[in-house]
């Protein structure tokens, strides 16, 4: 893939950050960063005033590539990828915070346990395989170990996932009783109600006393300021309650979970002889591992995943960059269906733990570049805002029809495209419009698509749509209630960090974006991730999964630096 136009560093899929909400604002939608040269800091602007204004994102001018990339190799496309996933990350709006503690309290931990007896011999065993030294096995480690632990929970002591798994290390309760932690689950789960219920009080009082709060905010208490005189004892109950819940649930105690973590780990290391796979096995399962193995290697499967990974290469090691980019709908069928069969999540850890260990190492080396890299990238913003910063100030009528936008093409159903209109009409009026550029896009993605064994036609969804009908869709659709308890809005919610539009602007609104609905088909629906994973590891588009009223789409983005590529798609097509 050409690299002459600054690489956006985005994510092809989103990263779960498990910890419990200190507020119910929704989880922020991510978006992309840029590498290369970055312009300087600049001050969060607020969410109100114009709908976009200066930005620190370097995609305000783009150089133009003069075609699609063709025929990328696997070290451009894992390259992409983990730039992908690393901009995913540096997107996040507390990202500074998950760096910071990974590097201060969190590492140190996996660092005293890669050398502890145990683990020194798994790590020696691991130097032998990779023709390294110990010390070099065991660097290796601690940083892959703590990238991991970046992914899982951010460092987080308190974090709690939708699945009940809980600490820095996110053990389940089973499994962390099985790794030698004491889990009394009935007292931990008493406890964390017991510290959700006070962490919700101290942020009420915080939020309240505050001059601009909203006292009328949904859940918020009666408030006194004299309440202010109460934050230091909560806060030391709170310090009690805690160390109570670590004593009754050591998956909350973050050196016993990550020492128990390095152990288990490490223990799997005869099972799957290489980090790599190791991960992949420890994230998505072992007979995971072990059944995509199986059916790559077909009638040249060794008995085992040892075998396999340390021969199944004609003879030589297996890697999982070996089999992931060998394998396609044309190529390794079986092992092809089960791989996109399975959450992009799991297919593609392996890169978002390199990409981690990137983002803590940036951070490690200069906190301050850290964080000017961390504003050029919009945080708390979907890619569309990075990489089309003035996009919004350039639609003169948000509301005017999109067949009377000068700017704007038809998309027509056609072979191997299928137009559907919104679902909540009535006022949206015509449908089926957008730029040029992302007309284009979209026949780049049915094109690949049917070159790869696509069968049906794909469905286009959202396309242009006017502010008014948005609005009308957000009152129909609300969304669900958040949980209890009610924590206090984020004062920080409306800040543009770096410039740029607000969180709320809906690129709908521009013609730049578009909607491909899931396909009902299930190897047509594989054959499209196959195609969107490889478009995105190249640079040409973002494709983020998406649901509206439970309905799974891929919300499609173009890349600025192919816009005239587009267009030009755009135009032979009419």
């Amino acid at each position: 893939m050409p690299l002459a136009h600054p690489r956006p560093e985005r994510a092809s899929r989103p990263i779960e950050m498990r910890r419990i909400c200190a507020a119910t604002a929704a989880l922020l939608l991510v978006l992309a960063g840029g590498c290369g040269t970055r312009p300087g800091s600049a001050a969060p602007r607020s969410d109100g005033g114009a709908l976009a204004g200066p930005s620190l994102s370097p995609f305000r001018a783009v150089k133009q590539e003069a075609a699609l990339p063709e025929g990328a190799g696997p070290d451009t496309l894992r390259a992409g990828m983990i730039a992908d996933v690393r901009d995913r990350l540096m997107s996040h709006r507390d990202i500074e915070q998950d760096a910071a503690r990974i590097v201060n309290e969190v590492e140190p931990i996996v660092a005293e346990a890669a050398g502890k007896a145990e683990a020194r011999a798994a790590l020696a065993r691991y130097a032998a395989d990779a023709g390294i030294t110990v010390d070099a096995a065991r660097r290796r480690w601690i940083a892959l170990q703590t990238a991991d632990l970046m992914l899982e929970s951010g460092g987080d002591p308190d974090a709690l996932s939708s699945s009940a798994a809980a600490g820095a290390a996110q053990w389940l309760a089973g499994t962390g009783r099985g790794a030698g932690l004491r889990v009394d689950l009935p007292v931990s789960n008493r406890l964390t109600k017991q510290i959700t219920a006070l962490r919700c009080r101290i942020a009420w009082i915080e939020y309240l006393a505050r001059p601009d709060a909203n006292r009328a905010a949904p859940g918020a208490p009666p408030y006194s300021p004299s309440d202010t005189a109460l934050l230091p004892s909560l806060r030391a109950e709170l310090q009690g309650l805690r160390v109570a819940r670590q004593r009754a649930d050591s998956r909350y105690d973050s050196r016993q979970a990550i020492i128990a973590q390095t152990r288990y780990l490490l223990r799997l290391y005869p099972k799957f002889p290489s980090p790599d796979w190791l991960f992949q096995a420890y994230h998505g399962g072992e007979a995971g591992v072990s059944r995509t193995l199986r059916l790559y290697l077909g009638a040249g499967w060794h008995g085992s995943a040892a075998e396999a990974i340390r021969h199944g290469d004609g003879g030589a090691p297996l890697t999982y960059d070996r089999l992931f980019f060998a394998t396609s709908p044309a190529s390794h069928a079986q092992a092809f269906s089960y791989l996109f069969g399975r959450s992009d999540d799991h297919r593609h850890y392996w890169y978002k733990l390199l990409a981690a260990e990137q983002t803590i190492d940036a951070y490690r080396k200069s906190p301050a570049a850290f964080h000017a890299d961390w504003q050029t990238h919009l945080p708390g913003r979907r890619i569309e805002a990075y990489w089309y910063p003035d996009a919004p100030a350039e639609v003169r009528d948000a509301n005017a029809q999109p067949d009377s936008r000068r700017e704007l093409v038809r998309v027509a159903a056609a072979p191997g495209l299928a137009v559907r209109p919104p679902r909540d009409d009535p006022g949206q009026g015509p449908t089926g419009f957008l730029r040029p550029e992302a007309k284009g896009a979209l026949l780049t993605v049915v094109r690949e698509f049917q070159r790869d064994g696509g069968r049906g036609p794909l469905t286009l969804g959202d396309t242009t749509q006017t502010q008014a009908y948005l609005d009308r869709a957000r009152l129909l659709h609300p969304g669900k209630p958040p949980p209890l308890p009610l924590f206090p809005p984020d004062p920080d919610a409306g800040l543009r960090i770096g410039g740029g539009p607000p969180r709320s602007f809906d690129y709908h609104v521009t013609g730049l974006v578009f909607d491909i609905l899931w396909p009902a088909d299930d190897r047509d629906r594989k054959v499209l991730e196959y195609v969107l994973d490889r478009l995105e590891a190249e640079g040409v588009l973002a494709a983020i999964p998406a649901k509206d009223q439970d309905e799974r789409r891929y919300h499609v983005v173009p890349h600025p630096a192919y816009r005239k590529v587009f267009e030009k798609l755009s135009r032979s097509a009419n």
